[in-house]
């Protein structure tokens, strides 16, 4: 525990860090930092793997998260594209590639909660349906409240936010079938998935409209919420 807690400080300060240096393009420098921020959410998974019951939802859960260190590769890829007529194509092309890998591990990551859900016969359709639907609900609120024009990006919005709040939605059904009355494992189950949302709300928010959104303190939110998430999520395969 005091070594996740260790790791989980460390990751969060080295994102903290790439955030400010990346800001508002990303070197070669920005790019080894996070690099090195996604590194240790990888370590920290293998770790626990490694020193636990080397389950089936383990392995499932370093797929995704490794998917999630090839995602943050492609999405801050700017130092390696050459500058010229198709710099913007390749960046559309890296960033499709990238939201894809993330997605990818949504989905790994569903398959987990859903197979360790099978294996504690813990799954209720009921808990998993209400939670997606509270999920979306506040979805559609936020988007509408902060007029956001996703325009070209709402099919592929639609479909990354389908995975993640499926995602979040399994997860929130695990804690809470599977582990009722063990607050402390509930809360690293529903806390995870739920600051991965947030996470990726404030980047999509960037992605709409960056001069409203675009700010380092924005940065800040996608980049502390994230590296978290992916530690907590990791964290979980000592207890599944």
């Amino acid at each position: 525990m005091l070594l996740f807690l260790a790791l989980l400080v460390v990751d969060v300060f080295v994102g903290i860090v790439y955030a400010k240096k990346g800001h508002p393009k990303v070197d070669m420098t920005a790019l080894g930092l996070k690099m090195l921020a996604s590194a240790i959410f990888v370590f920290n998974g293998l770790y626990l793997y490694l020193n636990s019951h080397r389950s089936e939802y383990g392995r499932l859960i370093i797929i995704g998260l490794v998917l999630g260190f090839i995602g943050d590769a492609l999405l801050s890829f700017d130092p390696f594209i050459k500058k010229n007529q198709y710099e913007q194509r390749n960046m559309i092309i890296v960033t499709v590639i990238g939201a894809a890998a993330f997605l990818a591990g949504h989905i790994v990551y569903i398959v987990a909660f859903i197979k360790a859900m099978i294996a504690k016969d813990a799954f209720n359709a009921v808990v998993y349906a209400v939670s997606l639907v509270i999920i979306a609900v506040i979805t559609v609120t936020v988007k509408t409240k902060l007029k956001l024009k996703l325009k070209k990006l709402l099919v592929p919005f639609i479909i990354y936010s389908l995975g993640l709040a499926s995602m979040a939605s399994f997860a929130i059904s695990l804690a809470v079938n599977a582990f009722s009355g063990e607050l402390a494992k509930q809360a690293v189950l529903f806390i995870g998935p739920v600051l991965f949302m947030i996470s990726d709300a404030s980047l999509g928010m960037k992605f709409s409209d960056r001069e409203r959104f675009g700010s380092l303190k924005i940065r800040y939110v996608t980049l502390i919420t994230y590296y978290t998430a992916q530690m907590l999520i990791g964290y979980t395969i000592s207890f599944v």
